[in-house]
């Protein structure tokens, strides 16, 4: 990764001085220089940010560190539509078995509550609940528990993160 420099700052990014050059020849660790009348230097990578579903990430521009052009990642805050379609995502891949959720419910003591529910439901809802061989976090049977024990959606994305570790 390269930067083209005038006067000091990056006057573009990213750049390819081969492409840009196509009649100099350039060695395979090239850290940079003058071509012609055009000063190139190369840009040191850094790790992309670790952050959560709530925020974006884009890469800024190269700062000079010292002596060493560097990358830059610029974070910013996700809008709801972007964080409501992370989570819809980041939940329908949540699945546990279903020892794993009456454990989590019952370490929460909600599982008696849980089963209230159930016996309640309907017969589908309680085959469900008894024969499934797995249970999907983003399953409408968990949204009416849900409500009808009376914990928010983050709760059972809760339960559901400390289900998968039981």
């Amino acid at each position: 990764m390269y930067a083209r420099i005038e006067e000091g700052a990056v006057a573009a990014y990213p750049v390819d001085p081969r492409v840009e050059q196509p009649n100099t020849s350039f060695p395979w660790d090239w850290i940079g220089g003058v071509v012609g009348d055009v000063e190139y230097a190369r840009v040191v990578p850094v790790d992309v940010p670790q952050v959560d579903y709530t925020k974006n990430f884009v890469e800024g521009l190269p700062i000079l560190l010292g002596s060493v052009w560097t990358q830059t990642w610029d974070v910013t805050d996700a809008s709801a539509e972007e964080i409501a379609s992370r989570l819809s995502e980041i939940r329908s891949r949540m699945t546990v078995s279903p020892l794993q959720i009456r454990r989590a419910l019952l370490r929460s003591n909600l599982l008696d509550g849980v089963t209230t529910f159930v016996e309640q439901a309907d017969l589908e809802t309680r085959m469900a609940w008894e024969y499934a061989v797995q249970i999907n976090r983003s399953d409408i049977l968990i949204a009416a528990a849900a409500v009808s024990v009376g914990v928010s959606e983050m709760e059972v994305d809760d339960l559901f993160h400390l289900a998968a570790t039981l």
